[in-house]
């Protein structure tokens, strides 16, 4: 009989993971806060939406977190009652405080957790591979693999504490969105001296940023892209990596000012526009 796994969370990332365990064989149980999102997901997949996180733990053994913040995931983690062995897998981003917390408190309510935040998009999730940054009590990680590896092809294990893989999944996206911002910022400099952009693409992949350019360099310049991560996420996600180094004692340098890119967005109105956007937002400013 297939395990039964809840998903909390139907938007790009919650949507992609339940299609590939269902893929994979579990059987899938949908919570998502608006209803109607879960329900079509639900009908897409042929598998059961539920009204509230509560319910649809009640009958699963596995559950994961795919939400957009802190707040989601104490909402979520604070509704289960007691919810004797069951697995619940944290998969989002959020701050290592916000790990701690609903640790403490799901294990108050018999609840195994483990942390694993996933690198890489709704696609690659999709397919299996993702990257999974694993953290936990030994016997909670250990019971959680089989999930895990449903949608991973590659695991990081951080190690016992919790809040350690949360803060690596920051530091990780701490240097996807700088470098992203850096590239953005460069390419209006090449713009604003008429340097053909091309050259300047040349340039990159003669160096050791090649990566940044064979990653980035067409989805920053392109008319329109499809949307995997969403700017309003992009800002939450420079708060987080701030709020977790001042936390830690660490000093941030360019967090604060990637957040403050990334929130004009979202205060412009292209928040659920694509993190690669900032160049086409930044020259629609320009026309003004």
């Amino acid at each position: 009989m297939p395990a039964k796994v809840a998903v909390f969370g139907t938007g790009l990332m919650g949507s992609a993971a339940a299609k590939r365990l269902k893929d994979k064989g579990f059987e899938v149980l949908l919570w998502d806060r608006t209803f109607e999102k879960a329900k079509k997901l639900a009908s897409e997949l042929g598998a059961k939406a539920f009204t509230s996180p509560a319910e649809a733990a009640g009958y699963a053994k596995y559950a994961i977190a795919l939400v957009a913040d802190d707040k989601a995931l104490l909402r979520v983690a604070g509704t289960l009652g007691w919810s004797e062995g069951l697995i619940f897998i944290n998969m989002s981003t959020v701050t290592p405080r916000a790990i701690d917390e609903i640790a403490l408190y799901l294990k108050s309510v018999g609840a195994c957790v483990v942390e694993a935040p996933l690198i890489g998009g709704p696609r690659v999730v999709e397919k299996g591979e993702a990257i999974a940054l694993v953290g936990g009590p030994k016997e909670c990680v250990d019971k959680g693999m089989e999930v895990v590896n449903a949608i991973a092809s590659k695991v990081f294990k951080v190690g016992e504490e919790y809040g350690k893989a949360a803060a690596l999944k920051l530091a990780f996206n701490n240097m996807l969105l700088a470098g992203l911002v850096s590239l953005v910022e460069s390419l209006g400099i090449v713009e604003a001296y008429g340097i053909d952009r091309d050259l300047f693409k040349k340039v990159l992949e003669s160096t050791f940023l090649s990566g940044v350019a064979s990653r980035f360099f067409e989805r920053v310049t392109a008319d329109k892209v499809d949307t995997t991560f969403r700017a309003k996420l992009a800002a939450k996600d420079a708060r987080y990596v701030s709020e977790a180094a001042r936390g830690a004692g660490a000093l941030p340098l360019l967090s604060d000012k990637v957040a403050e890119a990334y929130e004009l967005m979202v205060y412009s109105g292209w928040g659920d526009e694509d993190y690669t956007s900032l160049l086409r937002f930044l020259r629609s400013l320009k026309r003004k």
